[in-house]
């Protein structure tokens, strides 16, 4: 039974006998207020007053029967009547002489006698012979007082007789409430009584209930695995299972009473289980218990790992702390076991990787020196039949030498040694560059290339485009080996305004059977004769494809119908856009508005066509120039005098940017304070904190814009508060490819210079160092003029050379000579 009804029942009963009370003191009140008007005799005192009227009444008639009246007659007649006086006198100050004068036919009869009264009062009280001349005429007075009297009387002891049945009703109806109060709380103490008895049956079965669970608890307990502890507030153990005996190897018995502290665990771990109790302690009631992971301690000593859940009991009286503990030392040791197995398996990674590189390297390295040698035999005086063999040699090299990249390619991508690079690539362009690319492949085929491009007006994303362009020659590449007489589509196209961009590549050729679907991006994967014997291949172009689609943040997939062509697909969530010639002009754009005062400029690079772009575009900006060729010159002009700021080329003949920077810094020259910012084609984030470190303020990433010039010199021309520059241009672009176009000619020919040395010490593997600084030189120029893509394969080399990838570097070194051809090109294209 719900508590609301229990309470309703309780006081209903206490209403009850509060109100039996009360009407109890009501009747025992009007039972003594009537027994004290019997004592009182109020209503004898009424009617005695006629009476007493009659006894008057005969006693002056007995004195005039006598000849004579005596004296003690007279006596007589004055005793009845103080008697009759004294009973209306009782009536007149009466408590119910109020309810009786309000009495019809009460107070006129009173009034009477009240007259009779106060005219005889001075007879009797006068002398005898007054009294006994006058007894005639008071008889007369008495008789004729006797209505009246009785009147008064009458109506007297009727209102009495209804006031006292007006008081016996009230007393029955009082008593009545009584009754029916105690038969509500006979009845109510009735419910309370059956409410007992099943509240009692209830308790029985829950006491059962109780004992059951305590019973199957304590057996849980006693047969558990983990060990269970309860702890009480004085942190001393209140039990201790089986488990838990074997676990710490003492006996339960023994474990009874003492301190966790001093027998469960080391010193060391005490902090740990006191912060584990501080979180139990705040923790909500009811809320999931958290596992910890501790040292405890056995009873011979030594330390082993457990994994620890406790929680507090939340009930009145002391509180309890329920502790679960689980012996991880054999997980701890397959854990540690798991470890090992992974770092051996990562090893064996990192080896296979290193492995192929050192093979790739070993087996390119006499390689290069093969198609070399055919390639000058070729230039020599052969027979017809010679030349189809050098030819044939040149064919089975040149696939050899790709096979070889593909498996070094798949090396640096597992390893992470490709960085992506975030940049403005123009879509048409780059699908241009693909279709190109594979249309004389196609046209072998006798097999037909259609591209579709998004909108002009968005034409670019926010990518890498070398690594994008080799997904797409990949894709492409690969549907013109398996598409005869057939058409293959590059799609490119927006999702949304703001993307993604969808990329695809559909063919008409032969297909994929499904079953073969999923095992197409593996490596080393060939499938059916039917599909991919026809043509030679390590099976890696796929796999190569995808590590690179799921590097830029997309995913290549495929779909195919055996016999009706396939279509490979990707997206990229890259930002979308203006063309890429726009974006790069708007970052250019230098406002007139904008332009900082003149500073006197020190520009220290050894590479001489960079230094006359450098020495333009600060002109331009309205600086003043000094130029010097190498570290060593650039010291001895800047000890001579003090420059406003020097622009300083890190890799350099004789005395290389940091060591010139020092010796600026540490001797007590003009430029001791002077603001130092390095150029650079390439620099990790470790060596820009060197260059910091050294004195340098600032780094300058080529390729070089005026806008980065302008926004890094602005500041300190500001703080030298000098004269204003005049009104320049308001942007820059519209000057500097004319300033560029001047010397493209000039870096064509270093380029050719430094592809060619590049390549030659490519093959001599101790000299990494003199390697890395001819990359970082020609890395320079390309970001100068625009090369972007051979820009980026050149600091993609510089990486590598640093991190000691020299087998990493040397593969991008195997196809440098064609991506320069392909550079040169399009800024002959400029020009």
């Amino acid at each position: 039974m719900r508590w609301e009804v229990r309470a309703a029942i309780s006081v209903v009963l206490l209403v009850c006998l509060f109100g039996i009370a009360v009407l109890t003191l009501n009747v025992a009140q009007r039972i003594a207020e009537a027994a004290t008007a019997n004592r009182d005799s109020g209503h004898w005192t009424l009617s005695q007053t006629d009476v007493e009227l009659l006894a008057l009444d005969v006693a002056i008639h007995e004195g005039l029967a006598s000849e004579a009246v005596s004296d003690a007659a007279l006596a007589e007649i004055r005793r009845r009547f103080d008697i009759f006086y004294s009973r209306i006198k009782t009536v007149s100050t009466s408590e119910m002489f109020q309810s009786l004068s309000e009495t019809p036919g009460f107070l006129e009869n009173y009034t009477v006698v009240q007259k009779f009264i106060a005219d005889t009062t001075a007879t009797i009280d006068g002398s005898d012979t007054a009294l006994r001349s006058a007894l005639p005429q008071l008889q007369k007075s008495v008789y004729a007082l006797r209505a009246p009297s009785r009147a008064m009387v009458l109506a007297g002891l009727r209102t009495f007789a209804e006031a006292t049945a007006a008081s016996r009703a009230q007393v029955e109806h009082t008593l009545l409430l009584v009754a029916g109060l105690t038969v509500v709380c006979i009845f109510t103490l009735l419910a309370m009584v059956a409410i007992l008895v099943r509240l009692d049956a209830v308790n029985h079965a829950r006491r059962v209930e109780v004992e059951a669970a305590a019973a199957h608890m304590a057996a849980i307990v006693a047969t558990a695995q983990d060990a269970v502890v309860t702890i009480n507030e004085q942190d001393c153990i209140a039990s201790f299972n089986d488990a838990a005996g074997e676990m710490f190897g003492i006996k339960p018995s023994l474990a009874m009473g003492k301190n966790i502290w001093d027998l469960l665990l080391p010193s060391d771990q005490h902090t740990i289980l006191r912060q584990i109790l501080g979180e139990v302690s705040l923790a909500a009631p009811g809320g999931e218990a958290r596992r910890h992971r501790l040292f405890a301690q056995h009873g011979d000593g030594h330390v082993f790992p457990v994994e620890l859940s406790i929680s507090a009991t939340y009930h009145a009286g002391p509180r309890l702390l329920v502790a679960f503990l689980r012996d991880l030392t054999a997980e701890v040791a397959a854990e540690q076991a798991l470890v090992q197995a992974r770092d051996e398996a990562l090893a064996g990674e990192r080896a296979k990787a290193d492995l192929l590189a050192v093979m790739s390297h070993e087996i390119r390295t006499p390689l290069n020196g093969l198609l070399g040698t055919i390639e000058l035999l070729g230039n020599t005086r052969l027979s017809g039949k010679q030349k189809d063999y050098v030819h044939i040699l040149e064919t089975s090299g040149m696939i050899l030498l790709h096979h070889v990249n593909d498996v070094l390619e798949i090396s640096r991508h597992d390893s992470g040694q490709v960085p992506c690079a975030s940049e403005p690539v123009n879509l048409e362009k780059l699908a241009r560059e693909v279709i190109d690319n594979q249309a004389a492949a196609a046209a072998l085929h006798g097999s037909r290339l259609v591209l579709a491009l998004p909108d002009s007006a968005k034409n670019a994303i926010i990518s890498d485009a070398r690594l994008l362009k080799q997904v797409l020659l990949n894709l492409v590449g690969n549907a013109v080996k398996f598409t005869d007489n057939g058409t293959i589509r590059l799609e490119i196209r927006h999702l949304g305004p703001e993307g993604p961009t969808e990329f695809s590549v559909s063919d008409t050729g032969i297909g994929i059977a499904p079953n073969d679907l999923p095992r197409i991006f593996e490596d080393f994967v060939t499938l059916d004769p039917s599909y991919s014997r026809r043509q030679g291949g390590t099976g890696l172009g796929l796999g190569i494809a995808r590590r690179i689609a799921e590097r830029l943040g997309g995913k290549l997939t495929a779909e195919s119908l055996p016999g009706h062509g396939s279509t490979f697909r990707f997206t990229l969530a890259a930002p979308v856009v203006a063309h890429a010639s726009e974006v790069r002009a708007k970052s250019d754009q230098v406002p007139a508005s904008a332009k900082s005062q003149a500073l006197d400029v020190l520009v220290i690079e050894d590479n001489r066509t960079n230094r006359l772009v450098l020495r333009d575009m600060l002109t331009f900006l309205g600086h003043k120039v000094t130029e010097a060729e190498d570290g060593a010159e650039g010291v001895r002009i800047g000890m001579e005098r003090r420059f406003d700021v020097v622009l300083m080329d890190i890799s350099m003949p004789k005395m290389d940017g940091l060591q010139a920077t020092a010796v600026l810094r540490s001797k007590m020259g003009p430029n001791q304070t002077t603001p130092i910012i390095a150029l650079t084609a390439h620099a990790l984030p470790s060596e820009q904190r060197r260059f910091h470190a050294a004195g340098m303020s600032d780094v300058l990433i080529k390729p070089i814009s005026a806008k980065q010039l302008q926004d890094i010199l602005q500041p300190i021309g500001d703080n030298l508060r000098q004269t204003q520059l005049p009104p320049a241009p308001s942007v820059i672009e519209a000057e500097m490819p004319t300033m560029l176009a001047r010397y493209i000619p000039a870096f064509i020919a270093e380029g050719d210079q430094l592809t060619a040395r590049i390549c030659a010490l490519s093959l001599q593997t101790d000299e990494d160092d003199s390697l890395r600084e001819v990359v970082h030189k020609l890395a320079g120029s390309a970001s100068m003029f625009g090369a972007d893509m051979l820009a980026s394969r050149l600091v993609l080399i510089e990486t590598c050379l640093k991190t000691g990838e020299g087998a990493a570097a040397r593969a991008e070194i195997a196809v440098l000579s064609s991506c320069w051809k392909q550079a040169k090109g399009e800024l002959l294209n400029r020009s």
